[in-house]
C-alpha cells in the first residue's frame, strides 16, 4: 500500500495535498448538506414524526449539538466554536424531522498549540486544594499506618493513592 493511500491528508489519486475543507469534507459524513461551509463539521439528526422540534415547542437541542461535536472529535476535527442549529426541515417521506447542526472545526493533526482548556481564576477568593478545599478526612494529607504519609510519591516514603486507614475497616486491609 502506498504512502499517499495510507494518509488521509494527501489525495490518492494526486498524492498532493489535501485542503483543510477537503479534509473536513470527507470525514464529516453529512457534509454533503447545502448548509456545508469549508470549515464546518455537520451533523444531520432525523427525528420521529410529531410537534415541529422548536425550542418554542419545548425540544432542546443541547444533546444534539453535543453530539454533533462529538461525532467531529471522533474524525480528527477539533471544534473550535460553538454549534448553530442550521436547519429544521420537514423529511421527504412529510412526516418525519430533519434537524442540522454545524461546528466550526479544525483538522485536529494539523494544530500544534494545546488543546486543553484555558483555566483562569480571578481573585484572591478563588477556590484551590492547596488550602484543604475538597479534602474529606480520609483523603486529606494525615499520617497513615506504619507512619506513611498517605497520598506522597513513593520516593518521599509515601504510598501513592493509598488513604489513611480507618480503624472501621481495619479488617478488610
Amino acid at each position: 500500500m502506498s504512502e499517499a493511500t495510507e494518509d488521509a491528508t494527501v489525495d490518492e489519486v494526486t498524492g498532493e495535498p489535501l485542503s483543510d475543507a477537503e479534509i473536513i469534507a470527507r470525514r464529516s459524513a453529512d457534509i454533503h448538506t447545502e448548509e456545508a461551509k469549508g470549515n464546518e463539521h455537520v451533523k444531520v439528526f432525523v427525528l420521529p414524526p410529531g410537534v415541529e422540534p422548536t425550542e418554542e415547542n419545548g425540544y432542546d437541542h443541547d444533546a444534539n449539538k453535543a453530539a454533533t461535536r462529538q461525532y467531529a472529535i471522533s474524525q480528527g476535527l477539533r471544534p473550535i466554536g460553538d454549534v448553530r442549529l442550521v436547519s429544521i426541515k420537514q423529511h421527504a417521506n412529510g412526516i418525519s424531522w430533519v434537524l442540522t447542526y454545524a461546528v466550526p472545526v479544525a483538522v485536529a493533526e494539523r494544530i500544534s498549540e494545546p488543546s486543553g482548556p484555558e483555566i483562569v481564576l480571578q481573585g484572591e477568593d478563588a477556590p484551590a486544594n492547596t488550602d484543604g478545599n475538597g479534602h474529606t478526612p480520609d483523603t486529606s494529607d494525615e499520617q497513615g499506618e506504619a507512619g506513611l504519609t498517605a497520598g506522597a510519591p513513593a520516593d518521599e516514603g509515601g504510598e501513592p493513592n493509598k488513604a489513611p486507614a480507618d480503624e472501621k475497616y481495619a479488617e478488610y486491609a
